[in-house]
């Protein structure tokens, strides 16, 4: 792991935006004390742990007092210059591309397959930004007040689609999703019983927002 120069990453933030960062933590300490490593000093980190993703990201976001919140999960790596990109973003809500530990591909946003097979829609990871709806749910970077007027995660989830109604209620309301330019790690590793809940979770969705309600949402995406 790179370490972080501390006085000059600080150099660089002067005068810049500050956020904090929500990390929601269960079952994986080893990632977890390779992620914090990654963060530079001064940054306010909050740690959750006790509850669901959504739950433990709630409670981060109250902890904290900064304009800006980033999500970020605890399998992840960061660095200077992505911690940079965060700070010098603009946007209400800001994403990230990410590759796996080796270097490889892993998503650079997230497409709604219009094929709802099984009754319901699939996601597909893209390549292109361009073909994106919405980021991938790894570390999202989002505006204090816009988290508010959206509900913040919606805690009937029980870790899993809790970031896609998120990423909907924003698409709803015309929320653009801006991107940072440097790939993110992320182990994309799985928490103990992390899919025990995913028919549960499709089940919440799909009446949240049934099939004709993302039928707008994509319509209103093609229309921009």
């Amino acid at each position: 792991m790179t370490t972080l120069n501390q006085k000059h990453l600080r150099d660089r933030l002067k005068g810049m935006p500050s956020f904090d960062i929500v990390i929601p933590h269960h079952n994986r300490a080893d990632h977890l004390k390779n992620c914090l490593e990654s963060i530079p000093l001064g940054i306010n980190v909050f740690v959750v742990r006790g509850g669901t993703f959504a739950e433990n990201c709630n409670k981060g976001f109250r902890m904290g007092k900064s304009n800006r919140v980033l999500f970020l999960n605890d399998d992840t790596i960061l660095s200077e210059q992505i911690i940079y990109e965060f700070a010098k973003s603009t946007g209400l809500i800001v994403g990230a591309k990410f590759v796996r530990g080796d270097g490889t591909f892993l998503t650079n946003g997230v497409k709604i397959n219009p094929w709802h097979e099984g009754g319901y829609y699939k996601f597909n990871s893209v390549r292109d930004i361009k073909d994106a709806d919405f980021p991938g749910g790894g570390a999202i970077l989002v505006e204090r007040t816009t988290f508010c007027k959206l509900g913040m995660f919606n805690e009937e989830y029980r870790n899993g689609a809790e970031d896609v109604e998120f990423f909907f209620r924003a698409m709803e309301l015309g929320i653009q999703f801006n991107y940072i330019r440097t790939q993110i790690i992320h182990h994309h590793s799985q928490s103990l019983d992390r899919l025990k809940y995913s028919k549960e979770n499709l089940e919440i969705l799909k009446n949240r927002f049934p099939i004709r309600r993302v039928e707008l949402l994509i319509e209103k995406e093609k229309q921009k």
